[in-house]
């Protein structure tokens, strides 16, 4: 369950991050809803989407030598657009994201007792050409360490 704990994780630190994150300056689009795993049903009267959403969920992963786990995390952007350039949305919480990943101290985040540490050189972004208009899409990947991770503290001491 430490993958899953992981997604939660995430989703937490994206929700705080993307709060107010608008389309544009006009606000023409409200901040993306972030969930876990796939994109929910259509809910509502009038059989409203989702977007824009930000899906996060974990692909893949593997057990290291020291008993720590290696995660893939994809986190994907969704918007309904039926303007052409939908995918700058996307790219914007691409930006946001990314900046906020990059800013995390010593690249680790920790909840409860468990320590998730960012490999920083991991993360990857996808702009599909094929794009299921009116809605825009944009994959962004990142590798993550689960135990058996060692980590800094602002005074040098090594702590696990």
């Amino acid at each position: 369950m430490a993958e899953r704990e992981l997604c939660y994780v995430l989703r937490d630190f994206a929700r705080d991050v993307l709060k107010g994150t608008a389309w544009d300056e006009f606000g023409k689009c409200r901040a993306p809803k972030v969930v876990d795993s796939f994109i929910p049903p259509r809910t509502g009267v009038n059989n409203s989407t989702n977007y824009p959403i930000l899906v996060i969920r974990p692909i893949g992963g593997r057990t290291g030598q020291q008993g720590g786990l290696s995660v893939r995390v994809a986190m994907m952007v969704g918007v309904e657009s039926e303007d052409i350039d939908g995918f700058s949305y996307c790219l914007h919480v691409l930006q946001v994201l990314r900046t906020a990943l990059l800013a995390l101290p010593y690249s680790w985040i920790q909840y409860g007792g468990d320590c998730y540490l960012l490999d920083r050189e991991s993360i990857e972004w996808q702009l599909p050409e094929d794009q299921p208009y009116p809605y825009w899409e944009l994959e962004i990947f990142s590798t993550w360490t689960i135990g058996g991770v060692t980590r800094p503290d602002p005074f040098g001491q090594i702590r696990s």
